[in-house]
């Protein structure tokens, strides 16, 4: 064996034991917080179905000669530390003449005499078979209608879509609502203004209430940007505990979306082509550290950080406060020789 095979083999061995001892850790970190999960509480209501008319919706939309019918399917996410929705939306290709890789609901023009649940339901199918996820976990609930415009809404049993990938050709997303109101865009497409309109208007729809009547934290979305070989370990265990200049303790880090594709589309090898991950956040209490100011660590569940060089970061406390969603890859070979902070970034 030449010398440049044993030092190949030595290099490859030391990057098994890497791997090796970094799942070891995130397995050891993931037993300890589900021991510790197990106690928070998952009973929620959801206020928006109280909204929601049973009554015969073909009846209702023959007084309309023309009908718009959205299809808002939802899941309840209960894999992290409390209970969050995310809403199925569907994302028009980057072809598309008029709305090129805009997110809406989906959607259908009703014609008269035509069955809306008939349409629906197969437009369920559709998205059920995308999951995988058998069509019996899919259950209507009801609809709402401002006069010609019916939005159906139908929810998927909890935690029927977990962590999955994501490329920019896929036309369907399964998003927050801290994204459809706050942002008004996912992974930098953006999410038609009438969905956001509908979800600020009727904002009963975009929230989860506890057993006492209480209103359950919407979570944040955030991003991390990894390296390829990272991808599947970090969406499935989480980000672990790293030391930033800014803060004192080690905390559990991310930031947005332009930030992470620095992350993951720069690396030092330029035939590595990365990747971000996109995470809810439970921020709770949030202190803030904008211009170099000192901040109280103790006071709070997290952490905003405005200023250095790895900035925006949201530094959280407690493991349980992210949960992964979904993993994109970067195509590097599309990407300039440096990154800019006002260049327009996608995912592969």
């Amino acid at each position: 064996m030449s010398s440049d095979d044993e030092e190949s083999n030595v290099s490859n061995n030391m990057s098994e034991d890497y791997d090796n001892g970094l799942e070891e850790y995130y397995q050891s970190n993931r037993e300890e917080c589900v021991i510790e999960n197990t106690a928070s509480s998952k009973e929620y209501l959801y206020p928006g179905l109280s909204l929601l008319s049973t009554s015969d919706v073909d009846e209702c939309a023959d007084e309309f000669d023309d009908v718009v019918v959205n299809c808002c399917t939802y899941q309840v996410n209960t894999s992290g530390d409390k209970p969050f929705l995310q809403f199925i939306l569907r994302k028009h290709d980057l072809t598309h003449p008029v709305c090129p890789d805009l997110l809406t609901f989906p959607s259908f023009k009703r014609r008269y005499g035509e069955s809306v649940l008939d349409m629906c339901e197969l437009m369920q199918q559709v998205s059920c078979i995308s999951y995988s996820i058998n069509p019996n976990n899919c259950e209507y609930k009801g609809f709402i209608n401002n006069r010609n415009v019916f939005y159906l809404f139908y929810e998927l049993k909890e935690d029927s879509i977990n962590v999955h990938d994501l490329c920019r050709k896929n036309d369907l997303w399964l998003v927050l609502v801290d994204e459809i109101i706050n942002h008004n865009s996912c992974c930098n497409f953006k999410i038609d203004e009438t969905v956001s309109t509908f979800f600020s208007y009727y904002i009963n729809f975009a929230c989860l209430k506890d057993s006492e009547d209480n209103y359950i934290e919407t979570p944040s979305v955030g991003y991390t940007g990894v390296k390829s070989k990272e991808i599947n370990l970090i969406s499935c265990f989480g980000v672990p505990k790293t030391k930033e200049p800014n803060l004192n303790e080690k905390y559990f880090y991310f930031t947005d979306y332009q930030n992470a594709i620095r992350l993951g589309g720069w690396p030092e090898d330029k035939n590595n082509r990365g990747g971000i991950i996109r995470f809810a956040l439970f921020l709770g209490d949030m202190n803030a550290s904008i211009n170099d100011t000192e901040i109280d660590e103790e006071n709070c569940d997290s952490i905003y950080i405005g200023n250095g060089e790895n900035s925006p970061l949201w530094a959280l406390k407690r493991y349980e406060q992210q949960i992964p969603l979904t993993c994109h890859y970067i195509d590097n070979l599309n990407l300039s020789e440096t990154w800019n902070t006002s260049s327009v970034y996608y995912i592969y």
